[in-house]
């Protein structure tokens, strides 16, 4: 009777120790770099070539599911009040923006097909394309390309983040745009180039921060 006690309990130890090594075995999923958690918040900064500043804050107010099973969350710029709501979905592999509204006015872009903001992986020179239009039916054509991984300082702390530029042809003007996303924290820093006119937009702050 205590031999085959020793028998179960060793089978016991050995089933617990393989389902320890198949749960160490899973794969870690990649790192989100446009994280959409709903009530999250993030605070910039944005410093034109002119030397004027102004701050706006980034808030995700709500999420809701489409017929297709796919989240969509939308996202409120204020400065200090809303401005702007964009509506993301997070399909695998990429973060797609669905349309724009434009609080002040009262219109509204809808991406026809949506607008990538970015694929992954985000690996130095893969790249991306995307044709469609936007307010008004204007044409929009946009080259993306990752760039090398930069370490970045901003007021909201320093983080190791990948680089992503953007190259954009709208209504007969050309911008560039060059974003760099932290893992598990977004957009901490992006440089805009149109037409002459530059700025540059830094993290101050963001909700989920680790306080002291």
């Amino acid at each position: 009777m205590i031999r085959g006690s020793r028998q179960t309990a060793l089978v016991t130890l050995a089933l617990a120790l393989l389902a320890v090594v198949l749960v160490s075995a899973k794969p870690k999923p990649p790192p989100d770099y446009f994280p959409l958690r709903v009530n999250d918040w993030w605070k910039y900064r944005s410093t034109q070539a002119s030397g004027a500043i102004s701050e706006f804050t980034l808030a995700v107010i709500s999420e809701d599911k489409r017929a297709d099973g796919l989240l969509r969350r939308t996202v409120e710029l204020s400065n200090p009040n809303p401005l702007i709501r964009d509506r993301y979905v997070k399909p695998p592999g990429s973060v797609l923006l669905v349309d724009e509204e434009y609080l002040g006015s009262g219109g509204r872009a809808s991406f026809d097909p949506p607008r990538p903001i970015l694929q992954y992986p985000l690996r130095p020179g893969a790249s991306w394309q995307w044709s469609g239009t936007g307010r008004g039916g204007i044409r929009i054509e946009e080259a993306s390309e990752v760039l090398p991984s930069e370490r970045v300082e901003t007021p909201a702390g320093r983080f190791d983040a990948v680089k992503v530029v953007v190259r954009i042809a709208q209504g007969g003007a050309q911008a560039t745009k060059t974003s760099w996303y932290a893992a598990g924290i977004g957009l901490v820093r992006q440089a805009t180039d149109s037409g002459g006119v530059a700025s540059t937009t830094d993290l101050i702050d963001y909700s989920f921060k680790r306080r002291k």
